[in-house]
């Protein structure tokens, strides 16, 4: 995928206007943790905003606002606003998604699980129930299967 925002907020401090601005790559985040981590904290990192400072209170204070959004993360903005929780919602489904499509390509030799609707809602149960008995995704990766 290619899930990437552009995020920005602006604030004074100090009787200065600072906009710090930041791209982030949604997809790598996720892929190494199941959520994302606040949008003001990203920002600050990025932008060399240390979180323990009066500019990052003042900071946290103004909204952020996200452009330029790119992939599934594009349907999850709305006046500026990222919905967080839609978003990893839907990019956890499509990570399954992808991950069951490579199993029914290896093990039942089905190219296009979209064609064969009952047995995709078959084996995203199975996974989402490996999933919800602490299989995590490391364990369940299709190049291991």
């Amino acid at each position: 995928m290619n899930n990437r925002i552009t995020a920005s907020i602006e604030f004074y401090f100090r009787g200065k206007r600072h906009a710090p601005c930041v791209e982030i790559d949604l997809d790598s985040i996720l892929e190494r943790q199941s959520t994302l981590p606040s949008l003001h904290d990203i920002i600050a990192a990025a932008n060399g905003i240390d979180t323990y400072s009066h500019e990052y209170d003042v900071m946290i204070m103004e909204d952020v606002h996200i452009s330029d959004a790119k992939g599934c993360a594009s349907n999850h903005i709305h006046n500026g606003k990222l919905d967080i929780s839609g978003f990893e919602k839907q990019w956890h489904e499509l990570q399954r998604k992808k991950i069951v499509q490579t199993i029914a390509d290896k093990h039942l030799d089905i190219g296009n699980l979209e064609k064969h609707v009952a047995i995709q809602h078959a084996l995203l149960e199975a996974y989402k129930c490996g999933e919800s008995a602490g299989l995590s995704r490391t364990h369940l990766a299709a190049d291991k299967i």
